[in-house]
């Protein structure tokens, strides 16, 4: 018989063969149905098989018993020595153990291997007795063994030569009677990619040919792990590493250099092309990718690229109009690659995320009204936009919150939950005020920078003289409040935000509250005052934005949309009143009938954290989010 000629030896990691360790030994022969009545014609001693196995897993021992009988098929109790060899065997084989044992209460066990897998008898002899041959043992190969490693394959594409799994005995020899399947799989490795192609491969003649083994991601040092299904019980066995590379050039893809979800009108930013496989891997290629935009807008900055390897990068690229566009990038040969991406009327400046105070005068000019540690204890102004920062004085360590004195900008009070302060000096320098309880949100009359109000939720507190000394001047009806606006046009009247509005005509000293409101939204902003017509004003809330003509004793809802749990900003324009800007931490809205209706922005960034409005220009907004701090200067259009 012919010893399967596998190439499999070694230890499982590579070509190795896995031991069958709980392989099923085989059913013995069934020998209880033997006649033992005497015999006349039998020798006076003989030996009769009492147990063998009908299978045995190559190299695992398995127990063979034959009993010493006289002539009258007697048990010979006598000790004597038993002795075994091959009978039929394949060509090669060895026969492993206690080849001679002495029979015991006329039984010689014996414990013995077989190393080949093939057709076995084996012969019993003893002193003055015939010899006595068992059935046959079939020994199955016990172990899983590569034939063929796997090789250097391109990605999404079936390995050539395909890689092969024999079932092999402990020589190494396929055993060719062997059936069943294997399950393949890749072991754990830097390595990202998957099997796309079959998992399973049945086994013929001992042989299992992973003919559509695919991985549809590129990379070196994969390995594959095989074991049997039933009924091969053999441990997984490792292949050697091997390396997967990418196909022919199929594809582009198309992303932003740095991801922000969308990108700003007239502010460039990068578009990067990677040439791909089918399968989705880079590949390199020497060829020239075109950009263009899709509906048609001017288009600037890099348009045609040629490959660095991989990739062509297309830098500074501007759109001169906001909205939402299809960006494309093609190639000779090779599908386009495509991206949506909205550009908005926002321009970024920062990674900053802290909240904005816009100066009163200078609308370019911010401060950073939070998150002083961000500049090791000091407050922190732009005079760009946000572009960038210049650290200010020293002030406590605590988030203050701030507010500018509209008629002296260089006036600056800060409220903090440990003390409330006051710079003259752009926050040079800064003294404590007699307030705490904070932090008080804090308004400054812009027609009298001696008159101070501090707000904090059950608390109102009015200065006369720069905030030397306060007062309480709480609306006792009110609750929750959170900010204050004073008439431009006449400091008497008073406006406190909170769960409702209250009103009060006499520079606080009583308060009637507005009527009108849906007392269940999430707080109201700051009221805005129509600056040509104080009668007329605004406020939103997270049920929508609300419009008062006497002065705030009553308010209608004039807009349903939601603009968040948080609308922190509205404002007039100071040049064209009729023109009113609101926006929350979920939407904008803006007005070009004095706040009689609102319009949402269609192109306002997501998830924002604070907005702010610049007083002297309203169309100038800026927002905050996760990816920093945005601007517009056309009212988010």
């Amino acid at each position: 018989m012919p010893d399967g000629g596998g190439d499999g030896n070694g230890d499982s990691g590579g070509n190795g063969a896995a031991d069958l360790a709980g392989a099923d030994l085989g059913a013995p022969h069934d020998l209880a149905g033997a006649d033992l009545t005497p015999d006349p014609t039998a020798p006076p001693l003989h030996l009769i098989v009492q147990t063998v196995p009908a299978t045995s897993p190559s190299g695992k021992s398995f127990t063979v018993a034959f009993q010493v009988l006289d002539e009258n098929n007697a048990p010979v109790n006598i000790s004597r020595p038993v002795s075994i060899a091959l009978g039929v065997h394949p060509s090669g084989a060895v026969l492993t153990g206690s080849t001679t044992v002495v029979a015991s209460n006329s039984v010689a066990t014996f414990s013995v291997s077989l190393d080949h897998w093939g057709d076995y008898t084996l012969i019993a002899t003893t002193p003055d007795a015939p010899p006595s041959e068992t059935p046959v043992v079939h020994v199955q190969g016990t172990q899983l063994a590569w034939l063929t490693q796997p090789t250097t394959a391109v990605a999404h594409q079936a390995m050539t030569p395909s890689p092969r799994v024999g079932i092999v005995d402990i020589t190494g020899a396929v055993d060719t009677t062997a059936t069943g399947q294997v399950s393949i799989w890749t072991t754990a490795s830097t390595c990202q990619g998957y099997l796309v192609g079959t998992t399973l491969s049945p086994i013929t003649a001992g042989v299992a040919s992973l003919d559509d083994v695919r991985i549809d991601k590129a990379c070196s040092g994969y390995r594959l792990q095989v074991t049997g299904s039933y009924p091969i019980t053999a441990p997984a066995i490792l292949s050697d590493p091997f390396d997967v590379i990418g196909g022919a050039p199929a594809q582009l893809t198309l992303q932003m250099a740095v991801t922000r979800g969308f990108a700003s009108r007239d502010q460039p930013f990068d578009l990067v092309a990677h040439v791909l496989d089918a399968g989705g891997n880079d590949v390199a290629l020497a060829t020239t990718v075109t950009l263009s935009i899709s509906p048609t807008a001017p288009l600037g900055g890099t348009t045609s690229a040629m490959t660095s390897g991989t990739t062509a990068t297309f830098a500074g690229v501007t759109v001169g109009v906001a909205g939402n566009f299809t960006f494309q990038a093609s190639a000779p040969g090779l599908t386009p690659g495509s991206l949506s991406l909205m550009v908005s009327p926002w321009q970024w400046r920062g990674t900053s995320y802290a909240p904005i105070l816009v100066d009163p005068t200078t609308p370019n000019t911010i401060w950073n009204d939070g998150y002083p540690w961000m500049y090791s204890g000091q407050l922190a102004r732009s005079t760009d936009q946000g572009a960038t920062w210049t650290p200010i004085g020293a002030i406590p360590t605590d988030t203050p919150l701030l507010a500018i004195d509209p008629s002296v900008p260089a006036t600056i009070y800060g409220s903090t939950y440990n003390e409330t302060w006051k710079s003259t000096d752009g926050g040079q320098t800064v003294s404590n005020l007699p307030l705490t309880g904070g932090p008080f949100q804090l308004t400054i009359d812009p027609s009298s920078s001696s008159r101070v109000y501090a707000v904090s939720a059950t608390n109102v507190w009015k200065s006369v003289d720069g905030g030397a000394h306060f007062s309480a001047i709480t609306p006792s009806i009110g609750s929750n409040m959170t900010t204050l606006t004073v008439d431009p046009t006449n400091g008497a009247n008073l406006y406190v935000s909170g769960d409702g509005i209250w009103r009060s005509t006499d520079g606080g000293a009583t308060w009637a509250a507005a009527n009108g409101l849906d007392t269940s939204s999430d707080g109201y902003s700051r009221v805005a005052v129509n600056p040509s017509q104080p009668s007329r004003l605004v406020a939103c809330a997270s049920s929508g934005c609300y419009r008062s003509s006497d002065s705030g004793e009553t308010f209608a809802h004039v807009y349903n949309g939601y603009l968040g749990y948080n609308t922190v900003a509205v404002a007039f324009d100071p040049a064209t009143p009729t023109m009113v800007y609101a926006c929350g931490n979920q939407g904008m809205v803006t007005s070009s009938d004095g706040g009689a209706s609102f319009t949402p922005v269609a192109l306002y960034p997501s998830d924002v954290y604070y907005c702010a409005i610049a007083p002297s220009s309203p169309s100038t907004l800026y927002i905050t989010n996760g990816d920093g701090t945005w601007v517009t200067t056309t009212g988010g259009n």
